[in-house]
């Protein structure tokens, strides 16, 4: 038997749209860095969010925001993963700021057509921000459905459209599909791309002020909804879960004409996070054109971790300590254990979230369960009281701990300014874009134009070759032991280490059979002529504007301290050649009988 040819169908764009209800949550920080949401975000290739409240960044993903000026609700995004960028072109609108739109390549996905992905979050019709515009003469008057409507009236019948987002419209029973071609005689519909399909389900049987114009909409721009008529939900699941009902207000729409490359739409489970319930849709397209993210490359690689060297009163709790005594049998291990970065986050905490996402499960698989939805907002709102009490007792202990010492805890400081911080959104394509700036800014080739005939290899002369030869052989001379330790004893703490991960503690704490091993070292390197220590760790520190600039960089490199302190001897050793030798080359040049300034070049 031979396997089957591999056809389109295979391969499909995952779709995710979701009202957040915030980008970021009160106790939590951003939502995007909380485990089980980015996992949900992992999963799809391109993410609709509505209700976003704020600007939203994700690690591998590029995120179009549009944010509503001078107010603290709405606000949509839409993210692409950014394998697929190349074939996403983003399309501005300034009539509004609650339609953010994209146009999907043809070519690139292997649609048939140019395909607008279309986000929509529309304010609830008795909410405080349509009240408030409604209160101000000079505020625009369309609504955000008649923007929408002028925007789909633009859009060429050659062209498709994937619609979605949350639009606050329960649509009940009614029908989006024009039952008869004659109706279409004064609206702007390929007649050819018009199907019947089967009927919607929908659990939400009640009509509401938006739903109706929603429905007019979608049939005059040639849209069908997806919800309660696809593989996956086809029963019509409410995506809103609140304490006095459930409702069906979010939507996923497309062109007739693309409706067949639609796989399945399913509604996610409940989250902690909001009462919206994602949205995943996925379409049938060719194998995703998308570049190897393991960051397992020989270029691009995790810079190592330090050991913590700590100092102690306790002889046998101080590290330099143990290291000496490590230095006979070869124990010493890397110090420090990796914790948790939320260290409020106890056993109390983890037994709450056990019982709310049981509570969610319950509720999930029956929605219009009165008491199941009252046990879910119980267990919801207990799990984030007991957040929010631990937390606030963890940062009120850390503040205590500073005021109380004498001098400034910086380890407390530390730990209470890394809980006010998010991740950066840096990914593999950052590190690509990072590492191909500093390659080519530090690795640019020198021309040969640039360098002068004396290379600085050619032998000094003199009218007596002997005693320059003793002058430079006092340049090779091997280094002592005595050397090693007086110039080890110099060595500061508290200095980063490289890749080698040698610190100068381990340096001016080793013993003198370790030491006899470093002579060694550098009297090879020394009478090879080579250097073993090039590489090292380079730091960007940001200066200003936008973080995902290298340019807006200063790079910050870190060598071997093992390397440092072979060039310090050798930089000791010029620094005594070159008081010496104009001496001892005038005597010579007097015994010879030339003048005394004489002038001699040496190339060590």
């Amino acid at each position: 038997m031979t396997k089957p040819t591999p056809t389109r169908s295979r391969h499909s764009l995952k779709f995710l749209c979701w009202n957040i209800n915030h980008s970021r949550d009160k106790v939590e920080g951003a939502k995007v860095d909380i485990p089980e949401i980015r996992e949900l975000f992992d999963n799809h290739d391109i993410f609709a969010l509505q209700e976003t409240k704020g600007e939203i960044n994700i690690s591998n993903y590029c995120c179009f925001n549009s944010n509503r000026k001078g107010s603290n609700s709405g606000g949509v995004c839409i993210g692409v993963h950014k394998s697929l960028k190349a074939g996403v072109t983003n399309v501005r609108m300034n009539s509004t700021e609650d339609i953010v739109v994209v146009k999907l390549k043809a070519n690139y996905f292997d649609l048939d057509r140019n395909t607008y992905l279309i986000n929509v979050y529309d304010s609830p019709t008795n909410g405080s921000f349509k009240k408030r515009r409604r209160g101000l003469e000079t505020e625009d008057s369309m609504t955000t459905l008649e923007h929408l409507q002028e925007f789909l009236a633009g859009v060429p019948l050659n062209e498709d459209v994937i619609l979605l987002g949350d639009f606050n419209a329960r649509t009940g029973t009614l029908d989006d599909m024009l039952s008869d071609h004659s109706q279409m005689k004064d609206i702007a519909i390929d007649p050819h791309f018009v199907k019947q399909l089967a009927k919607r389900n929908n659990s939400d049987p009640k009509l509401n002020t938006n739903g109706r114009p929603f429905i007019e909409l979608l049939q005059t721009a040639g849209l069908v909804i997806l919800n309660g008529r696809t593989l996956g939900d086809i029963f019509g699941e409410p995506t809103c879960i609140q304490r006095h009902g459930v409702s069906t207000v979010d939507y996923i729409c497309v062109s007739t004409s693309l409706h067949d490359r639609v796989r399945h739409l399913k509604i996610e489970s409940i989250s902690q996070y909001s009462d919206h319930r994602a949205l995943s849709m996925s379409i049938s397209t060719n194998p995703l054109r998308r570049i190897s993210t393991s960051l397992e490359s020989p270029d691009i690689q995790d810079a190592p971790k330090s050991f913590k060297w700590n100092r102690s009163e306790n002889l046998s709790a101080d590290t330099a300590t143990k290291f000496r005594l490590a230095q006979s049998d070869q124990s010493f291990t890397k110090s420090g254990k990796r914790t948790s970065k939320k260290k409020w986050f106890d056993q109390s905490c983890k037994q709450a979230k056990r019982e709310a996402n049981r509570a969610d499960r319950n509720a999930n698989s029956n929605p219009h369960s009165n008491f199941l939805r009252d046990q879910h907002f119980l267990r919801k709102k207990e799990y984030r009281k007991m957040k929010r009490m631990k937390k606030e007792k963890f940062l009120y202990e850390m503040n205590q701990k500073i005021n109380e010492c004498g001098e400034v805890n910086w380890a407390a400081l530390k730990r209470l300014s890394d809980q006010h911080k998010d991740e950066e959104p840096f990914d593999i394509y950052d590190l690509l874009l990072f590492h191909k700036f500093f390659n080519d800014l530090y690795n640019r080739k020198c021309g040969a134009n640039n360098h002068s005939k004396d290379d600085g290899t050619s032998t000094p002369t003199s009218n007596d070759s002997q005693p320059i030869k003793e002058l430079v052989d006092e340049l090779n001379r091997d280094f002592t032991l005595q050397e090693i330790k007086d110039a080890t004893k110099k060595l500061q703490n508290n200095k980063s280490v490289s890749d080698d991960l040698i610190s100068n503690e381990m340096l001016k704490n080793s013993n003198e059979t370790l030491q006899l091993v470093v002579v060694k070292l550098f009297n090879a390197c020394l009478q090879h002529g080579t250097y073993p220590w090039n590489n090292s760790i380079t730091t960007p520190l940001h200066k200003k504007g936008d973080r995902q600039n290298p340019d807006n960089y200063r790079a910050i490199t870190i060598g071997s301290c093992l390397g440092k302190l072979f060039s310090n001897l050798l930089l000791k050793r010029l620094i005594e050649f070159r008081e010496i030798a104009p001496v001892r080359t005038d005597r010579i040049n007097l015994d010879s009988g030339g003048e005394p300034n004489v002038t001699t070049t040496y190339s060590p």
